[in-house]
């Protein structure tokens, strides 16, 4: 788990003065940042195939490129926050102007699912989840006299991500047919590795910065029942 560290360095801050009698809010988008645009480019490679003999494959891998305006006031605290940082305007950012508010960052993410059902009808199923960590940085909150409360990204997203999280899960069942009738019954192993992969965490810089607010759920075993009529 890694964090980055800011040492010794300096933030220039600015102000509007309180003499131009304007306040601190920009209700349009500027084109010094692109305006409003989003762009997205993302590359997928699939393959699925259902073989005879009751073997069955899917497997996708999905990279994206992303050129989005990220906002150092929106940050998730949720233990469900796959990316916690707000995709949207942040004026604040102009507090320090040596970082832009619209960023450079990427995600991936990919799966391998396989299903076999051997003889006597017992099904044995696997499924390897695994996607890329989020891009984040520093948040630098400092008090300006005119804009009050401000926060701001110390450095660009893209040079840190979180962890990789990765999942297994495996699947037995056996059916049993009963006139018109179906009964399934199945046993699954979620995370099966026992990952702990951070998933989410505070980023204010201070002494919260780096404290973990939630990881993957540890290795759970579940025993189920299917009816069919």
């Amino acid at each position: 788990f890694g964090s980055t560290t800011v040492t010794n360095q300096t933030f220039s801050l600015m102000d509007i003065p309180a003499g131009l009698g304007v306040r601190n809010v920009v209700q349009n988008i500027p084109d010094s940042v692109g305006g409003g645009n989003y762009n997205y480019d993302t590359l997928q490679f699939a393959f699925q195939k259902r073989f005879g003999g009751g073997l069955f494959f899917q497997s996708s891998f999905d990279y994206q490129w992303r050129d989005e305006l990220r906002n150092a006031n929106g940050r998730s605290t949720s233990p469900l926050a796959s990316d916690p940082i707000a995709i949207a305007y942040n004026q604040t950012q102009f507090a320090y102007p040596s970082i832009a508010n619209r960023q450079n960052n990427s995600n991936w993410q990919g799966h391998v699912l396989g299903r076999y059902v051997f003889p006597y009808g017992i099904g044995f199923a696997t499924n390897l989840r695994a996607q890329s960590g989020f891009n984040y940085v520093r948040v630098i909150q400092a008090s300006l006299p005119n804009a009050g409360a401000v926060s701001f990204f110390a450095e660009n997203i893209e040079g840190t991500r979180s962890d990789t999280t990765p999942l297994l899960d495996f699947r037995v069942d056996k059916s049993f047919k009963v006139d018109r009738y179906r009964l399934t019954l199945m046993a699954d192993l979620f995370n099966s590795l026992n990952s702990n992969a951070v998933t989410n965490f505070f980023l204010n810089n201070g002494a919260n910065y780096n404290r973990i607010i939630a990881t993957l759920d540890p290795r759970t075993a579940m025993l189920g029942a299917r009816f069919e009529f």
